[in-house]
Parts: C-alpha cells; sequence; structure tokens
C-alpha cells in the first residue's frame, strides 16, 4: 500500500518537470495594516469616512438563501451535465461590482473534508504571531458571522514578548467582520436586485438568487481589502471546485490545501468518492503548490493525487519538506485546561537549492497544543508544512518564490521563524470543531 502512494505521488511530482512553476505575481506590493510606518493614502481615508454607517451583517444576510440550512444543493460538486452546476459567473460579477477585493494578496485557500477549519486556525496563528496582518475566512460561525471574518496581526511585537517579565502582553483584539458599511451593503443589495431580475442570469440549481454564502464570502473579501492584509487564508464552505470562495486567481494563490478526503455531502457532490476528490481538488492552480494532508486510504489519496495531477499544479510532497508530529502526552495547561505535548521534526530544502542537496532537518520540542487528539497534531503537521515551505522560498528552485518579488516587500511568511510556529500552534484554537 505504501509502495502504491509513492507510485502515485511520484506520477503527480512528474508534473513538475512539463508545467514548471508559473511566477506568484501577486500584483504589486501586499498591504500592510495601518500604522505610522505605513500611513494610509488620502482617497482611502475619504472613502472610509464616506462609509462609516455600519449595517450588522447577519440582519443583512437573514432574507438570502441559506444552503446551510435548507441543504446543499446537487450543483456544489462537478456535476457531469453543467446545467446543474453552480455558476461562479455570479460570485465573480458581485466581486467586480464591489472592486475586485479578492485581487491585491496572496491567498492559502484550504479544502476537504476533515480538518480544514482547524488547519486555518493553525496557519493563521502562525501568521499572526509574526506579526503579519492575516486575513481568516472560516465557516459555519457558532454564534455570529463575526467568528468567520477576522483581520488583522498579533499587535504584541516579538521584542515586545521576549522582553516581558511575567506574563505575557495581553494580544490586541483583532478585527472581526461582524459589521458592513453602508456602501457596500447597499452595492450587494443593487446587485441582488438586478441578477433576480434577469432571466440570462438564472441557473437550475438556484433560480439565480444571491445566495447567503456567495454574499457573505464577497464580503470577507471586502473586509481583507479594507483592511489591507498582507495574506488571507481561506477556507471553502462545501467541495471546492465551484465553491464560492474559488475566485481567486492563479497568480493570488499562493497554495492550496487539501485536508482529509471525506464522504460527506455525497450526494450533493456528485454521489461517488471520485466525484467529490475532483470537487475538493478543484481549487488546485496550475503551476501552484498543492499540499496533500493524510487520507483515510490509498484510493482516497490517489483520487486526490490524480485530479491534483490533471491540474497541473505541484504537489509538495517529502522530496521538498517533511513534517513529523510525535506526540509525549497529555497533561494539564494553564487556567485549568489541557494541553498535549507534540515534538515536531522538520526537514526542508535550504533556501534556493535546486533539489540537489540533502534536506537540513531540526526540531520543535515540547509544543503544548491546545487542541487535542491525533486528527489535530495531523491538521498542525499539515499546516507546519505549508508555512515551512512558503518560508524557505515558496519552491525558489522552480518558480522563483520570493526571489521574483524584485524590488517589492518580501512575502509575508518570510517574516516567520521558530518561535512564531510554536507560539501559533499553542494558541490556536478552532470553535465548533471536533
Amino acid at each position: 500500500m505504501l509502495a502504491a502512494s509513492r507510485v502515485a505521488r511520484a506520477l503527480v511530482r512528474s508534473s513538475a518537470a512539463r508545467a514548471p512553476f508559473a511566477l506568484p505575481a501577486f500584483g504589486g506590493r501586499c498591504r500592510r495594516a495601518r500604522s505610522s510606518a505605513h500611513p494610509r493614502d488620502e482617497e482611502a481615508d475619504a472613502a472610509d469616512e464616506a462609509d462609516d454607517t455600519l449595517v450588522d451583517m447577519d440582519a443583512f444576510l437573514a432574507p438570502l438563501r441559506n444552503h446551510e440550512r435548507t441543504g446543499v444543493p446537487k450543483g456544489a460538486g462537478v456535476a457531469s451535465d453543467a446545467a446543474a452546476r453552480f455558476d461562479l459567473g455570479r460570485m465573480r460579477r458581485l466581486l467586480a461590482a464591489l472592486g475586485d477585493p479578492h485581487v491585491g494578496y496572496p491567498v492559502i485557500h484550504v479544502a476537504g473534508t476533515k480538518g480544514k477549519g482547524s488547519v486555518v486556525s493553525f496557519l493563521a496563528a502562525v501568521l499572526r504571531e509574526a506579526g503579519v496582518n492575516t486575513g481568516t475566512y472560516k465557516s459555519p460561525h457558532v454564534k455570529s458571522t463575526n467568528e468567520r471574518i477576522v483581520c488583522g496581526p498579533f499587535l504584541e511585537t516579538k521584542r515586545t514578548r521576549r522582553g516581558a517579565s511575567g506574563d505575557d502582553t495581553e494580544k490586541a483584539r483583532l478585527s472581526a467582520g461582524g459589521a458592513l458599511d453602508a456602501a457596500t451593503a447597499e452595492t450587494t443589495r443593487a446587485f441582488a436586485a438586478r441578477e433576480s431580475s434577469s432571466r440570462a442570469t438564472r441557473d437550475a440549481t438556484d433560480d439565480g438568487g444571491l445566495s447567503y454564502f456567495e454574499a457573505l464570502t464577497a464580503f470577507a473579501f471586502r473586509a481583507f481589502k479594507q483592511n489591507r492584509v498582507e495574506c488571507a487564508v481561506v477556507e471553502v464552505g462545501v467541495g471546492g471546485s465551484v465553491d464560492a470562495t474559488n475566485v481567486v486567481p492563479d497568480a493570488f494563490t499562493a497554495a492550496s490545501v487539501l485536508t482529509a478526503l471525506g464522504d460527506d455531502h455525497l450526494e450533493a457532490l456528485g454521489g461517488s468518492l471520485g466525484a467529490v476528490a475532483a470537487a475538493k481538488a478543484g481549487i488546485a492552480r496550475a503551476r501552484r503548490p498543492v499540499f496533500v494532508g493524510a487520507q483515510p486510504s490509498i484510493e482516497h489519496e490517489a483520487l486526490l493525487l490524480s485530479n491534483v495531477y490533471a491540474a497541473g499544479a505541484r504537489l509538495v510532497d517529502e522530496g521538498d519538506v517533511a513534517v513529523k508530529a510525535v506526540p509525549r502526552g497529555v497533561e494539564a495547561s494553564g487556567g485549568g485546561g489541557v494541553a498535549q505535548t507534540v515534538d515536531f521534526e522538520i526537514a526542508s530544502r535550504p533556501r534556493g537549492d535546486d533539489g540537489a542537496k540533502p534536506l537540513e532537518t531540526r526540531a520543535l520540542r515540547g509544543v503544548r497544543m491546545r487542541a487535542l487528539g491525533p486528527h489535530q497534531r495531523e491538521n498542525a503537521r499539515l499546516a507546519v508544512s505549508v508555512i515551512e515551505f512558503l518560508r524557505k522560498g515558496g519552491g525558489a528552485r522552480r518558480d522563483g518564490g520570493d526571489a521574483a518579488m524584485g524590488d517589492r516587500d518580501a512575502p509575508p511568511w518570510s517574516r516567520v521563524d521558530d518561535d512564531d510556529v510554536r507560539r501559533g500552534l499553542e494558541s490556536a484554537t478552532s470553535p465548533g470543531c471536533f
């Protein structure tokens, strides 16, 4: 079985020779959080002043069709009948009406049946520990939509952390997306009215009406743009290929991540495990890095990898970065909680290596993770693999990686160090995930 897995990975890995990486043209400088060192331009300030009236997002979204409540329709997968599929055209038209807020910063896109929300949490926590202004979009929420859309870094600096005596400085509160500016609300309302009145835009899935998830996803991208995030970590809702989140252009996709595959929403995603795999792997981008987490069986892995190969994507495997999460026990943690102690053994290629050198190895020992269970060790292992690959240049030996950034700012993950990884893994939580 292991041999079959290696063969499958080798087949996908061979695509790199036929389809070398494209340059990650992230479209200019990544935007930073507002600070005196990076003053906002006058036009942006004027726009914010004009849009300072806020609308409750939950109330605005309530009238829209919510598939999370009514059930996922069959068009959420890769249906053979084009008329039965969701149409991302409406999502793209909405984003265009809002000024294309999904473009201008690198995005890590995460899909899968199990673990994708936790992987998003781990990735975001590590990046925020490094001071990176990070946007996250997750689903579903427990109490309010402001849990789904979050922007900002942890504002305490590394110097403050390392020089602090006693308790660490309390982390600043992150900006949550529970409110909507009036201009965005009005633009979306007018767009929905136009779409509903136009038979030309109606499809067989939902009669052309703007859905709850489409609007919420657009609001997430809008919040990212307004908060000038340096990067975003985005969780797929259901499926992947025609999910509303799958609109980020190839050039702005820093990496795609596929967690464990399962048979949830089987009928909605095509009725077979193969159809589910095709839907999930639909977020893979030609020549862009793809990470595949541990799968329940060789069949699950082979189905995902065959779709990754068909997309011409670049599989990141153990020849690039290998991370092991070794459990060391479970014990009480501060505040009356419980933590599992894990050693992370990391092996990766030196920055700029063309593949000829052996992997460099090191370890993060005694990481006390609040997220419990072997499944969370795998989610954390996958997140560390993504961060490690990107911080080492994102495949610089094949696509230029951050070396192709020229005189622009370095990629945000280049600021991550091992201390940030440790703190991110230890602080990450994913409410509502089991």
